[in-house]
């Protein structure tokens, strides 16, 4: 094949590749959607699928493929609908319904808890960037009032610039993020959780 040829086919590749779409909301609507209610169906084949065979009684713990595979199942439902979580493949006893519940239930509380601390630190430091920034203006405007060395005024006008920077990207980037998912994290915490045997 040509090198002409060769081009061609490429750029006709990347045309295709990128003109190409995918309707999220019809296959979320058709995948998990019913009555206004997301449903995540889970098959386990015994117990240990969902609570850590490392746990111990009383302090027992998610399986980690299991809460990975809740989120990525999840990171497709808008967050403003309700989720069901529907366990399925094998009978569980009710001491293990109520232990699973209390497990799921402990492990995306714990994650929405996180992401409420985030959001705490995020506007510390943010308001700390802010008033650094302010401090730093306050201090050039100082300097150059009295026509100070101009390389200082500019190391000090620099130093503003960043913590100016710093501030917009933490308090409204950073944050946006950050609230995004709390919001995950709360609507798999307060998820319903269904045994169908």
């Amino acid at each position: 094949m040509s090198l002409l040829k060769k081009r061609a086919t490429k750029t006709k590749n990347i045309k295709k590749f990128r003109n190409k779409k995918f309707n999220l909301n019809n296959f979320v609507e058709e995948y998990y959607m019913e009555q206004n209610t997301a449903y995540i169906t889970v098959k386990v084949d015994s117990y240990n699928d969902i609570v850590s065979k490392y746990s111990v009684d009383c302090l027992e713990w998610i399986n980690s493929d299991f809460a990975n595979y809740l989120e990525e199942v999840a990171y497709y439902i808008p967050v403003d609908e309700p989720i069901v979580i529907e366990i399925t493949g094998t009978k569980f006893s009710e001491e293990e319904k109520k232990t699973i519940e209390k497990v799921i239930k402990t492990y995306f509380g714990l994650k929405l808890g996180d992401k409420m601390l985030d959001l705490n630190i995020n506007r510390t430091k943010s308001l700390t960037l802010f008033i650094l920034g302010i401090m730093a203006f306050l201090i050039f405007w100082v300097l150059y009032k009295f026509h100070v060395i101009e390389t200082v005024t500019e190391i000090i006008l620099l130093g503003f610039w960043f913590f100016m920077w710093e501030f917009l990207d933490l308090a409204f980037l950073v944050r946006n993020e950050i609230k995004v998912q709390k919001l995950e994290a709360g609507q798999l915490s307060s998820a319903s959780i269904v045994f169908l045997d």
